[in-house]
């Protein structure tokens, strides 16, 4: 069996505009942390943001994506 990347992992957080969701990819054994936020009109699933949070936390970075309120 191939060995998979774990889910997602989605938090919401409470701002003063409003509720942010986090989209976690976290690595097994993290050495640092890498915050990430979307452009104007965008979204955390772009195909950029999105390769690096499927490569980072390979290399020991976990990943944070942050969907901001306004979305």
């Amino acid at each position: 069996m191939a060995d998979r990347d774990p889910p997602t992992e989605q938090r919401l957080i409470d701002t003063v505009r409003g509720p942010a969701r986090l989209h976690i990819d976290r690595s097994d054994e993290p050495h640092g942390l890498l915050i990430l936020g979307h452009g104007a009109g965008g979204s955390v699933t772009a195909p950029d943001l999105a390769a690096l949070a499927a490569a980072a936390p390979r290399a020991g970075i976990s990943v944070v994506r942050v969907e901001q309120p306004y979305r």
